[in-house]
């Protein structure tokens, strides 16, 4: 089954700590067999390497992972962060640039693969 088609499984039910309390999840019979359906993500994790090889005075870097998960450099920066994704997925990062007095936005694709660490590298 693909995302597309667990997302539209009327049956399925997102994963959250309140879903695991819902009556269809409980288990209310001894012996004789219990058909119950969890789906599991599989993750992987991205270690990002941030780097600005010519930094010019009053520059600002930023990047955007959704969820919350945010950060702004100013001025050089050689940073590394690692993040956990759903695995063998393509997922967005927006970066930003403050650069003359005007920002510059765009979006890069990372396929993430699954039970694995990928390195990926952020030049501004």
């Amino acid at each position: 089954m693909n995302d597309e088609e667990l997302l539209n499984d009327k049956k399925y039910i997102a994963p959250s700590h309140s879903s695991i309390e819902r009556s269809e999840r409980r288990i209310r019979q001894i012996g004789g067999t219990v058909k119950m359906n969890y789906y599991l993500t599989a993750y992987g994790w991205v270690k990002f390497h941030f780097y600005s090889p010519n930094p010019q005075p009053n520059e600002i870097y930023g990047y955007n992972l959704g969820s919350g998960a945010s950060e702004i450099f100013y001025g050089q920066v050689d940073e590394y962060r690692i993040w956990d994704f759903g695995g063998n997925r393509t997922h967005e990062i927006a970066l930003n640039k403050f650069q003359n007095g005007e920002w510059t936005n765009w979006q890069e694709p990372i396929l993430v693969p699954a039970f694995d660490t990928l390195d990926y590298e952020v030049t501004f």
